[in-house]
């Protein structure tokens, strides 16, 4: 870092050494390419006006382009693009970011009185413009990638982030006086995002303003007819969480007691955009979702745009997204609903991964080969007590890649240790595959599927795979994603009822990704809010500066 300190330092002094530059840039230049704050090494966070620089290598490339010169301070008074980025940090809380952590305790002192005593103390306003050059520089990355880097979290989220360069196009927008739309591009553009972003702003507002937050007992259980005293107290909580927009009955009307039609109609509203049955009746899970309280949603929200600013910019075109928390599918086209799916996923022991990839082909009629955990500790015990098991569900014993008869083994002396064998189930209706599968070559073996159990479709939470991904009517999606060949329902059907394995390849793979949010935008921009089925939040508060502030 010193010989690079230094080569600056020559450079600059060579080009920048006429007289047009001024004496507050000709310090900024000497400060920056010299000055051991930023060159040396012993110092690995550098301290200026006792606070830690974030990016001192990134301070000297920021300068570098914008030939040497100050942006902030013109060596008098604050310009009027060190106006523009003081607010835009001052902002950073509406985008679920701490502002406190942008060297705020300092900047915020930047009045008109302290800005005359720094235009005679040309050193202490050098120091401020670093500073400014540092947070704003923070600001940017952390709107666009987030605070923190995922792949520091104990849990794999195994999506390639894209990393453009931000310094020059910084300075481009400097120069250009278009630092407002700079940082307004460098945020997720989705709806989703956005909405995140406005509930935040309201359910803060909410929190500011509501002085006794209502809280419904856990055990309070209602259908239309009952009668309670948190019938009117379930109608506030409704109105605050923007689901119940009528008029209270008159507090002497007894009837604003009874849990009615018209009341039950709006619950069963709150419970579908919830991914709850809509069915109007007052129970756990309910009560669960309508008890989150405003900080808690705060919370939850920070977190989700955090995840939000972890993704690349990328959904165009044809792209299949699973929301992992929410149990949905969702094919999408430039950003547009095409339709979604429930799906299933692994179980909290067994959890699906967060990656991308791409659908390549698609089985019909598929084998299902049985990963060897579930083969050696599942249906081994099987096996020892009955030889005939792997028959009875339509399942054969592989030895080396060829078929053995399962009667011919001494089960007795077969453990999980020495169990040498594949277990493989063939395609037919009770095949755990289904009858399609769609296929996206990973490390994990993970994949979408059919399967025969459909009634777990119906179920609100619906974590029950071994981290596989079971889809609600697949045969729609296949149906979409082979659009562009001759595949169409009539000729999958047929080859179905044939009932042979058929590999299927698509014109072009389709993108897809398996994500995670507990805070989602359904089709009707509603926010809803998913349990945490795989307790990641938590890791995500502890990680992130500022999340238990509101």
């Amino acid at each position: 870092m010193i010989k690079k300190c230094l080569l600056f330092a020559f450079l600059f002094l060579v080009v920048f050494s006429a007289k047009s530059q001024s004496a507050f840039d000709k310090m900024l230049c000497d400060f920056v390419t010299t000055d051991p704050t930023f060159c040396n090494d012993s110092t690995p966070t550098p301290l200026i006006l006792d606070e830690s620089l974030f990016f001192p290598d990134s301070i000297v490339l920021f300068y570098r382009e914008a030939q040497c010169k100050a942006v902030w301070f013109d060596g008098t008074t604050l310009t009027d693009a060190g106006h523009q980025i003081i607010s835009i940090i001052s902002d950073a809380p509406a985008q679920g970011l701490d502002a406190r952590y942008y060297h705020t305790a300092l900047l915020n002192k930047l009045d008109n009185l302290l800005i005359a005593y720094l235009s005679a103390h040309q050193d202490e306003m050098l120091a401020y413009e670093i500073l400014l050059t540092d947070a704003a520089y923070k600001y940017a990355r952390d709107v666009r990638f987030g605070c923190i880097n995922p792949a520091n979290l104990p849990f794999r989220w195994e999506i390639s982030r894209d990393n453009p360069f931000l310094i020059k196009p910084f300075v481009e927008a400097v120069n250009n006086n278009t630092i407002t739309a700079f940082f307004e591009k460098l945020a997720p553009t989705t709806k989703d995002y956005d909405v995140l972003k406005n509930n935040l702003a309201y359910y803060r507002e909410l929190l500011q303003n509501t002085p006794e937050e209502i809280i419904l007992p856990k055990e309070l259980k209602l259908a239309v007819g009952d009668s309670s005293e948190w019938v009117p107290e379930l109608r506030k909580r409704l109105a605050q969480l923007q689901y119940y927009t009528l008029d209270y009955p008159d507090k002497d009307d007894s009837t604003q007691y009874i849990y009615n039609g018209i009341l039950a109609e709006q619950l069963a509203v709150f419970q579908r955009a919830f991914g709850l049955t809509a069915d109007s009746v007052v129970g756990e899970q309910t009560i669960k979702k309508l008890n989150i309280t405003f900080a808690d949603k705060i919370k939850i929200i920070k977190i989700n745009m955090e995840r939000w600013r972890w993704l690349p910019r990328n959904f165009y075109g044809r792209h299949v997204l699973v929301n992992i928390a929410n149990f949905t599918m969702y094919m999408l086209e430039d950003n547009k609903l095409i339709f979604e799916k429930r799906v299933c996923v692994g179980k909290p022991f067994s959890q699906t991964p967060v990656f991308s990839d791409q659908i390549e082909y698609l089985e019909f009629n598929p084998y299902w080969t049985v990963p060897y955990s579930i083969a050696s500790n599942e249906i081994l015990p099987k096996l020892r007590k009955n030889a005939y098991y792997l028959e009875s569900q339509n399942m054969e014993l592989l030895s080396g890649g060829k078929t053995v008869n399962p009667q011919n083994i001494d089960w007795s002396v077969v453990s999980a240790r020495n169990f040498r064998y594949t277990v493989r189930q063939k395609p037919g209706n009770n095949n755990a595959l289904g009858v399609v599968k769609f296929l996206f070559p990973n490390e994990y073996d993970v994949y979408l599927h059919d399967t025969p159990s459909k009634s777990l479709f119906s179920k609100d939470s619906r974590a029950f795979s071994h981290g596989c991904v079971r889809v609600e009517k697949p045969l729609e999606l296949a149906e979409y994603l082979l659009q562009d060949t001759k595949w169409d329902l009539e000729k999958i059907a047929q080859t179905i009822d044939k009932g042979k394995n058929t590999r299927v390849s698509l014109e072009k793979p389709i993108p897809i990704d398996l994500l995670y949010f507990t805070a989602w935008v359904n089709e009707e921009g509603a926010l809803i809010f998913q349990e945490d089925i795989y307790k990641r939040d938590p890791v995500i508060i502890n990680a992130l500066p500022g999340i238990n502030k509101n």
